[in-house]
């Protein structure tokens, strides 16, 4: 006997007897239902915080910075240790040492090596043009030092001298010479910017208040006893008004006392004179002898005397009308033969 079934019969009889419906399925060709309905949408999302996936990849659209929770001060989000671990904020310093940066404490050594016009060319504000410049034995060339227009010095220099058997040295200024012009100074004082004192390349201190003139001593007023060496080489007193009187050896080596100019002689006043040679006396005619009231016991010469030279005339007043050159004397009165 057979038995014909329909297969909903079949399916109904196996799902009523295990639930399983596979099996008879599969061997039985047949139509299926239609696919059922998804559901309805879920709620949308609420709330602030960050979305963890424990496994799988997870799409998300733009974070904002803001929505980050906050970071240490000065810190950067990163791995220091040098093996895989949960990133960190790093401080300074891990990031210092992570991205090799330059630090304080590291030193210079820590740069490759540089010269002075590459750290030159790094400053934003340098002054001068050259080599760094340190504080033992500098060389500097050409610099320019600018006062602070007030009472401090420009310059101010310090030393310690507290050795008898050390030779010290001031200012040391060594110039090689090999080929020069006149008008070369050692040193230049200017005001505004003209030229008061200076010393020449022969050491000479050349004032320039008094054209052409070494002045080597003293008040620099004319006004104020002082002295100075002319550029003629005659050593000039000021009597307190000018520079009237001179001292200078003529071209025969005598030593004159003059007004500046040789030949125009000036007095000299003196307690004693000692002389290991001869005494020449000056040679007048009677005319021009000095006045007698203010000559006393002066001597000299006259070349016109109208009396000879001998004893009969010893202590005659000279008068002139003759050619005899007589030696006379100042009795504070007359000039007299003697």
């Amino acid at each position: 006997m057979s038995v014909t079934l329909l297969s909903e019969q079949i399916t109904t009889v196996v799902e009523e007897a295990d639930g399983t419906t596979s099996l008879i399925e599969t061997l039985i060709e047949g139509p299926k239902g239609d696919t059922g309905d998804t559901g309805p949408a879920g709620p949308a999302p609420s709330g602030t915080g960050v979305v963890k996936v424990a496994s799988g990849v997870a799409t998300v659209g733009t974070v904002d910075l803001g929505d980050l929770t906050a970071l240490a001060a000065n810190s950067i989000i990163g791995n220091s240790t040098g093996s895989a671990a949960t990133p960190v904020a790093l401080t300074v310093a891990q990031v210092n040492t992570l991205l090799g940066t330059a630090t304080v404490a590291a030193g210079i050594t820590q740069f490759p090596a540089f010269s002075s016009a590459d750290l030159a060319s790094e400053l934003t504000d340098p002054t001068g043009t050259g080599a760094a410049v340190f504080a033992t034995s500098p060389a500097l060339v050409t610099p320019t030092v600018a006062g602070s227009n007030s009472t401090t010095p420009i310059l101010t220099l310090t030393d310690t001298w507290n050795n008898a058997g050390t030779v010290y040295s001031g200012i040391r200024l060594n110039i090689t010479r090999t080929n020069q012009n006149a008008s070369s100074r050692f040193f230049d004082l200017q005001s505004n910017g003209t030229s008061i004192t200076s010393v020449d390349a022969n050491g000479a201190i050349i004032n320039a208040a008094f054209a052409g003139t070494y002045s080597f001593i003293g008040n620099r007023t004319v006004n104020a006893p002082s002295y100075e060496v002319a550029s003629s080489g005659t050593i000039l007193f000021s009597d307190g008004a000018a520079y009237s009187v001179g001292l200078r050896a003529s071209a025969s080596g005598v030593l004159q006392v003059n007004s500046g100019t040789l030949g125009t002689l000036r007095d000299v006043s003196l307690r004693n004179l000692t002389a290991s040679g001869t005494v020449t006396l000056g040679v007048f005619t009677v005319g021009t002898l000095p006045t007698a009231a203010t000559n006393a016991r002066a001597r000299a010469f006259a070349s016109d005397s109208n009396l000879a030279f001998n004893s009969t005339n010893l202590g005659s007043t000279v008068t002139a009308g003759g050619s005899n050159l007589v030696p006379v004397w100042c009795n504070g009165t007359n000039w007299v033969i003697g």
